[in-house]
């Protein structure tokens, strides 16, 4: 995941059109695996915590909704 990562990243800092969101390493425990409280039980799906989490990364990065 780590290098899938880091090649995305390269490519859309390059790109100059593209933003590279992480939204890995929030899902990551202290361990640096992934946190099992943020997924459902199938250990593949995040739960709504894991959500709020991307939520949090995301919002800085997004205009205002106006709201």
């Amino acid at each position: 995941m780590n290098k899938a990562n880091d090649l995305v990243k390269t490519f859309s800092e390059r790109s100059g059109r593209l933003l590279f969101a992480d939204l890995g390493t929030p899902l990551l425990g202290a361990d640096g695996e992934p946190d099992p409280t943020l997924f459902l039980d199938d250990r593949l799906h995040i739960n709504a915590r894991g959500y709020a989490l991307w939520t949090k990364a995301l919002a800085p990065l997004l205009p205002p909704s106006g709201d």
